[in-house]
């Protein structure tokens, strides 16, 4: 499509947009989930693999999401402070504990999420997520992604605690790179295109302050 066209099966009022490489989701007016796109490792969250070109209710997220992000190939919402993540979770980006991912999202609730969350991230293969001011990371580190201030290629399915930063609000996860707000804003990740906003395009393995944008 050259020109805005409008998407079906969603109605009026929708609340909230999030686009992934591969596919799209959106919060109808009562914050039910809908996804649509490729679903060849189960991003859409409806029970199997079929692709669809038009919206798909996600399982068992039908009513009261409060925040979602799509990643590469993997999506999380958060529903009653509960974090939900499903998908592709190769390198541990679903943070289910399994070393695969799942199709169904009420079946891969991040067991160290499951109250209190306020907020989440899902990147190219990593995801963080906000629970009382502080933010917790897991997945893919190969470009310090997740901001432990060390690479591992491996990929991780344990959330661990991003040092130095509290107060947080937000996140925001990019393919391998991440930002948090908070009292002040900080990225961390790869850089190699200044992505982190410190006047550099050096790695950045901690979060960073932005500059003139971290007061």
């Amino acid at each position: 499509r050259l020109s805005p066209t409008r998407v079906p099966g969603v109605g009026t009022g929708v609340q909230g947009v999030g686009a992934g490489l591969w596919s799209t989701c959106a919060l109808t007016s009562t914050r039910a989930m809908k996804c649509w796109g490729s679903n060849f490792y189960g991003q859409l969250g409806s029970g199997d693999f079929n692709l669809s070109s038009v919206p798909v209710d996600v399982l068992g997220l039908t009513s009261g999401v409060q925040f979602m992000s799509l990643g590469w190939a993997h999506a999380c919402a958060v529903r009653g402070g509960a974090l939900f993540c499903w998908g592709r979770s190769s390198a541990g980006a679903v943070g289910s504990g399994l070393p695969v991912g799942s199709n169904t999202p009420m079946a891969t609730a991040v067991p160290e999420f499951t109250s209190g969350v306020e907020a989440v991230g899902a990147g190219g293969l990593h995801t963080c997520a906000v629970r009382l001011g502080l933010v917790s990371c897991w997945g893919l580190n190969d470009q310090g992604q997740l901001g432990r201030g060390n690479i591992g290629s491996a990929g991780t399915n344990i959330p661990v605690q991003v040092p130095g930063v509290s107060g947080i609000t937000s996140v925001a996860a990019a393919d391998r790179n991440t930002c948090v707000l908070g009292l002040g804003l900080y990225c961390f990740g790869n850089n190699d295109s200044g992505q982190v906003g410190d006047g550099t395009t050096v790695i950045r393995l901690l979060p960073t302050g932005v500059s003139g944008l971290s007061d």
